[in-house]
């Protein structure tokens, strides 16, 4: 008889498409009781500690996993978690915006528009930042290759300051 389930997150999909690549969101859960053959189980609550506990059921013994009305809570940090940092410690939004837009309730069109497009020029302003920081950083060789080093680094100033001075 095949091993007891062990369930760890809960996820929330695009589509019904088991093994699918159109996770939205994963949530961590943890064991919140059983009722003869029903297991419960639950998302961590904000704050709590991770008891590394997966929710374990056997469905080959009749148990089948259940999650109480409200058990399940879907934050923003579980969606923003799936974003890492690069080196500076910037973590893009965009992702996280239109993640939590399609989860959450309705959005007004412009709404959901304008918010995106704030959040893309956000990450695309920090895109250029590093890449006109670096170009500052680097600068070299005979006066007139730092000239055009030097002009290339304010071009992209630049167009930084359009994305984020122009209103999405």
């Amino acid at each position: 008889m095949p091993n007891p389930t062990k369930v760890r997150f809960l996820s929330t999909n695009v589509t019904p498409e088991v093994g699918a690549n159109d996770g939205l969101v994963a949530v961590r859960v943890v064991p919140a009781g059983r009722d003869g053959t029903s297991v419960y189980g639950r998302t961590l609550k904000p704050g709590e500690v991770d008891p590394g506990i997966p929710v374990t059921y056997d469905p080959y013994a009749g148990e089948e996993l259940h999650f109480r009305p409200g058990s399940v809570q879907i934050a923003i940090q579980d969606v923003d978690r799936m974003t890492k940092p690069g080196p500076d410690g910037y973590a893009t939004i965009s992702n996280t915006m239109w993640t939590w837009l399609i989860v959450g309730g309705p959005t007004d069109p412009t709404l959901f528009r304008f918010l995106l497009a704030a959040s893309r020029r956000l990450d695309t302003a920090h895109s250029l930042y590093t890449q006109v920081e670096a170009a500052l950083g680097s600068i070299s060789g005979p006066y007139p290759n730092q000239r055009e080093q030097a002009f290339a680094a304010l071009g992209l100033s630049e167009v930084l300051c359009v994305a984020l001075g122009k209103h999405p």
